[in-house]
């Protein structure tokens, strides 16, 4: 029994720490790697700061600040993220100097606590041009807590030519090829540009789309831990989230192609307010019929729009459009069993006893029902 009490220590403050954090407000970080004849390589970065600042307080305090004032106060902090962007130009590392800093000023600070707005900076980063022709790669390191997906656009402005791809830290971009206009004239619309495979990204958006549910979908994994809870067969457990799965698979599609467009804020109140349902379902409805099915069905479009909401606001890689958005639902899905697996480690055990309802099943339903009146409120 201790072991029981524990588990249920650890399943309460898991939850209880869901208060605190946000869920299918993917941030990220953009930026763009531009060359030119005239100015050489520029790296433009819209970067949000939070996570290296540590409080929504302390970034409001740093977008007050002056350009001057940044520069000297946050000496150290600029240094090291400027040395997490690794620059290769030829297989060489190129060093790269800040030219322009540009906090979001008019942003309150409300808009950095808010679950709906993500307050970033601009940076302008440059480099000189270090040959004629030559292929360029980029790399954020881990040495630097970039928000992921890190979405760049590599842009030749002699050629026109771009790639975009989507990257986690520690994840090289692709080989670019940068080219003079003299080399544009002679080659015409041949100029190579290095190609990777199609799904060389794959294992990225694999790797977004796991995080964007274990550790960051709290309200999703809130979700499925009541569909858990009281499904006590497995073959009832499964059928209920296979079918949650191709409903939010479905309308994540349909968002992610803006076949469909819903307001963001509108469903992430409705997603918690399946919470909610869910959680007083458990607590007054004992034995779940067929009608289970339509609710979770109908919860789970609700819940994939609530995943492209995350995903509208990406720069997703248009060449590539198809596998970031498959390598995202399967990221997605590989998190969402990895959590049920969690779930059966930890309370599998116990399903079977006479107490589970009353010990288990109940107490945990009504702190799920707490958690979604707290979300509700805080999204209206």
């Amino acid at each position: 029994m201790k072991l029981f009490r524990y588990l249920r220590v650890s399943l309460l403050l898991f939850l209880l720490s869901s208060l605190s954090l946000q869920a299918h407000l993917l941030n990220m970080t953009e930026v763009t790697v531009s060359v030119n004849e005239s100015a050489g390589v520029e790296v433009f970065l819209r970067i949000d700061f939070s996570r290296e600042l540590g409080t929504s307080e302390a970034y409001y305090a740093f977008s007050q600040k002056k350009e001057p004032a940044i520069l000297v106060e946050y000496t150290d902090f600029l240094e090291r993220m400027v040395g997490a962007v690794e620059l290769k130009v030829d297989g060489e590392r190129v060093p790269l100097s800040i030219v322009s800093i540009e906090p979001s000023s008019e942003s309150t600070l409300e808009d950095f606590e808010s679950s709906f707005e993500w307050p970033r900076t601009e940076l302008k980063l440059a480099a000189p041009l270090a040959s004629p022709s030559m292929m360029m790669q980029v790399t954020f390191l881990k040495d630097f807590a970039f928000e992921e997906p890190i979405a760049v656009s590599m842009r030749d402005g002699a050629s026109g030519l771009s790639k975009s791809r989507w990257l986690v830290a520690g994840q090289s971009s692709p080989l670019f090829t940068y080219a003079t206009k003299d080399d544009v004239d002679l080659a015409g619309d041949t100029l190579p540009v290095a190609e990777t495979s199609r799904f060389a990204d794959l294992p990225s958006y694999l790797v977004l789309g796991f995080e964007h549910i274990l550790p960051m979908g709290l309200d999703h994994l809130v979700f499925v831990l009541g569909i858990f809870l009281a499904a006590r067969k497995m073959g009832s457990l499964l059928g209920q989230i296979s079918v949650f799965t191709l409903a939010h698979t479905l309308t994540l599609g349909l968002a992610s192609y803006k076949i469909i467009e819903p307001p963001i804020q509108l469903v992430e109140v409705l997603i918690a307010v399946s919470i909610l349902w869910i959680g007083v379902e458990n607590i007054w409805i004992r034995q779940q019929g067929k009608g289970r099915y339509l609710v979770i069905a109908g919860f789970g479009l609700l819940h994939g729009m609530g995943f492209a909401s995350a995903l509208n606001g990406l720069n997703l890689p248009r060449d590539n459009f198809l596998v970031a958005l498959l390598g995202f639902n399967v990221g997605v899905e590989l998190g969402q069993l990895a959590f049920i697996a969690i779930l059966f480690a930890c309370l599998g055990w116990f399903r079977g006893k006479a107490w589970y309802g009353k010990c288990i099943m109940i107490p945990l339903s009504l702190m799920i029902s707490a958690v979604a009146l707290y979300w509700i409120f805080e999204r209206i």
